[in-house]
């Protein structure tokens, strides 16, 4: 989960290592909640379309229903934790970004994802670690290697928070996760 252009759907797609979300400039491009999978992988991604300040409690009911729907069901089918994303570009988190992770963290564990972590300057990391946030941890993500005019900034960041997750996901569910872990 996330505000609408803060990397969601080019997170899915890094994960899997494909192009499984369709991803954009301009316009929001995920509509609804989606679930993603790849064949031969039994990891499953759901992303939802973009936080908006005006529906952030809808959104917030829609993902807590769909978590206590599979909460009985099979562990396979079951949402064991939460990456909500916020983009190191915009520098900000809106009040309703807070109250709607703390919201979700009521349900399943959360890890605050920082997409498009180009900048070296640590402020905006250490100030979002520093909210009253119910999460387990802030990762810094760049999905794509980011072309500047004197190089390029590698990708860095998926391995550590497939690797945090791993950590607090339920025991049953580690089996599929390994797979992701290479």
């Amino acid at each position: 989960a996330g505000k609408t252009g803060v990397g969601k759907s080019t997170l899915v797609n890094a994960v899997f290592n494909g192009d499984l979300a369709e991803t954009g400039v301009g316009h929001p491009v995920t509509s609804g909640m989606k679930e993603y999978s790849k064949d031969g992988e039994p990891v499953h991604i759901f992303d939802t379309k973009g936080f908006e300040l005006s529906t952030y409690r809808q959104m917030a009911a829609e993902l807590h229903a769909e978590i206590k729907k599979r909460k009985h069901g099979e562990v396979s089918q079951q949402i064991h934790l939460a990456w909500y994303c916020i983009s190191d570009e915009g520098k900000r988190v809106e009040e309703a970004e807070i109250e709607f992770i703390n919201l979700l963290a009521k349900d399943i564990p959360v890890v605050v994802v920082m997409t498009k972590s180009v900048d070296s300057n640590l402020d905006f990391y250490k100030a979002v670690k520093n909210e009253d946030l119910d999460i387990t941890n802030v990762i810094r993500v760049l999905a794509l290697p980011y072309s500047t005019p004197i190089g390029t900034v590698p990708s860095f960041g998926l391995d550590t928070l497939i690797e945090h997750t791993y950590q607090i996901i339920p025991d049953a569910a580690k089996i599929a996760l390994a797979s992701l872990i290479k």
